[in-house]
């Protein structure tokens, strides 16, 4: 390898991460892209630079940079060169102390397993990561989980050949007694080891849902210190379950039901928090009515969802808020359910919020009924005076927002 090489790319990768100007970006990408990354020899250069480099941030754009290039130069790179640079980049991987950088690291290992592992190449790479995921530091645990994460969108095929394993592996890594960056990235590795569990598998349908329980006190410990964007993670992961085949949730489908409208209701919680929770029975209702319907438990769930609805919003009409997912809520509920289950429990309600001397409940009435007649119309045609007659008590109110909601309502129901 070249140094001169190596040491003018450094420079070149320097000016771009630190640049300040349009024009500074435009040219050093050009001639990167021009003079570099033409030639199989920009591979064990950028590796280079992103493990011995002093800034942070050229370790991490040569790692980038690197992940990009390796599926067009790697099997053009001499087989001694390759097996030096595998155990060069699991060192770095091992020393490096930023988290950026070493995430950047993991998505090359990634890529390059991708070509290697098919070509019965770098037999030792999941030991290593088993050794790591196994180490008394909790750094190494980190790095060895988030690789198996990584590698789960390369090589799932491979990996899912070692299911049993795998699961053994998670089920302790879940429960890290000190690092919530190793339980959270075992949720999201769960989540994707989710899509290769054979629906007919009992044994690893089984296993799984053993996992659930420990999955979401994860959640739990994300929500009650206010972990917002791992709190977000593990929903993404949840609401990917929704939608699989392997009854995955089933087992312990009544409590995700209820922790989600605990969280949703929960006012002490960042409203954000709440958001993801009430989202979540959205996506329960779209992908799992069936479940819902055997576990009956709409009418708990209408119950417990008509309070928040008539919670403060933000003035943003397309920020969301707990108030405006639980309307959601009640919209999904309405047009996936016979309507004698849902808009008498709703209508209950409606009438007993309009009449509170708090006009935020008014307004929450009239805008759960405007959002469940559209499920309802059929339904609700032999009481449409009583209705209309609930409307016009609306259109009267004294606060203006009720009088708004209730023009919505009218609005909802002449459309229908």
């Amino acid at each position: 390898m070249d140094p001169q090489f190596v040491s003018s790319l450094q420079d070149r990768l320097q000016q771009l991460a630190f640049a300040s100007d349009t024009e500074t970006l435009q040219t050093v990408t050009a001639s990167l892209g021009q003079q570099y990354y033409t030639t199989p020899a920009c591979i064990p250069a950028l590796l280079t630079v992103a493990k011995d480099c002093e800034q942070w941030q050229v370790r991490q754009l040569a790692a980038v940079e690197l992940r990009k290039r390796v599926p067009k130069f790697w099997d053009e790179i001499e087989d001694a060169v390759q097996q030096q640079m595998r155990e060069a980049i699991l060192k770095a991987i091992i020393d490096e102390s930023n988290d950026l950088v070493r995430h950047s690291l993991a998505r090359v290992i990634s890529s390059i397993a991708k070509s290697d592992i098919p070509n019965q190449k770098w037999s030792d790479l999941i030991q290593f990561l088993y050794k790591c995921c196994q180490s008394p530091t909790s750094a190494h645990r980190e790095i060895g989980v988030y690789v198996l994460d990584s590698l789960f969108e390369t090589i799932g095929d491979t990996l899912s050949e070692h299911l049993q394993h795998l699961f053994e592996l998670f089920a302790v890594l879940i429960n890290d007694p000190e690092s919530l960056t190793v339980q959270v990235t075992t949720l999201e590795a769960l989540g994707k080891m989710a899509d290769y569990v054979d629906p007919d598998d009992r044994s690893a349908v089984n296993t799984f849902q053993g996992l659930v329980p420990p999955m979401v006190q994860v959640l739990q410990k994300c929500l009650a210190g206010g972990e917002e964007e791992f709190a977000q993670r593990c929903f993404e992961v949840f609401n990917g379950m929704l939608i699989l085949e392997a009854p995955l949730l089933n087992r312990h489908f009544g409590d995700l039901i209820e922790f989600s409208i605990s969280v949703g209701s929960n006012q002490e919680l960042e409203d954000s928090l709440r958001v993801m929770a009430l989202n979540f029975l959205v996506w329960t209702t779209t992908y799992k009515r069936g479940r819902l319907q055997k576990l009956k438990i709409v009418k708990p769930l209408v119950d417990r969802v008509m309070p928040i609805t008539a919670q403060e919003d933000p003035e943003d009409e397309e920020e969301d808020s707990p108030s405006r997912v639980a309307l959601r809520v009640l919209n999904v509920l309405s047009t996936s359910f016979p309507p004698q289950q849902v808009f008498p429990v709703v209508i209950a309600h409606v009438l007993q919020y309009m009449q509170n001397s708090d006009p935020m409940f008014r307004k929450g009435a009239m805008l759960s009924l405007a959002i469940t007649i559209e499920g309802s119309v059929d339904y609700i045609r032999p009481q449409i005076g009583d209705i209309v007659t609930l409307i016009c008590a609306g259109l009267s109110d004294s606060d203006t927002a009720v009088r708004r909601a209730a023009c919505m309502a009218l609005g909802c129901i002449a459309g229908k």
